[in-house]
């Protein structure tokens, strides 16, 4: 499998400056430095989607070390599916970079690290659901997967925008 990373183009950065400037001013007034880089991996020649443990996903954070900021990575990087971004439309692009950005907390704007960089931690998922499908439909509301999911959407702190098409 080759993986490739390509630093994202100007016209990619649209739904960039719309998360940042929108949704995460954090970002800018922390003066946190993020990278935007899109992900093509290929097996023969074929496409292969972005994997993490096991699982399809469209992108993923990392934040970077102190010796990688020191050599003039970004403090964040954003790594997004290359053909799930080629196939997004401005406003998933969007989605997916708010999704990946709320991975993420400013510790606050006075912590800083051994290069003078902003102090950046991941944050736990507000949800997160795990089954088997056959289990689900062996034991229907009995079974943990459906429970679990039963209380994500039934959850009052969680309002999902759930269309009737879905």
């Amino acid at each position: 499998m080759t993986t490739r990373f390509e630093v994202a183009q100007k016209n990619e950065t649209i739904a960039f400056t719309k998360c940042i400037e929108e949704l995460h001013s954090w970002v800018t007034e922390g003066e946190v430095n993020v990278g935007l880089l899109i992900c093509r991996k290929t097996a023969g020649g074929e496409p292969v989607q972005m994997r993490q443990g096991g699982y399809p996903i469209a992108g993923k954070v990392h934040i970077t070390n102190a010796w990688q900021r020191a050599q003039g990575l970004p403090d964040l990087l954003l790594i997004v599916d290359g053909d799930y971004w080629d196939d997004s439309e401005l406003e998933e692009r969007v989605a997916l970079l708010d999704h990946l950005l709320s991975q993420v907390t400013h510790v606050d704007v006075e912590n800083r690290d051994e290069q003078g960089r902003p102090k950046l931690k991941k944050r736990k998922f507000d949800f997160r659901c795990m089954g088997f499908k056959h289990v689900a439909k062996r034991h229907g509301h009995a079974s943990v997967e459906m429970q679990q999911l039963t209380r994500v959407v039934k959850s009052p702190q969680l309002e999902l925008p759930l269309s009737e098409a879905a």
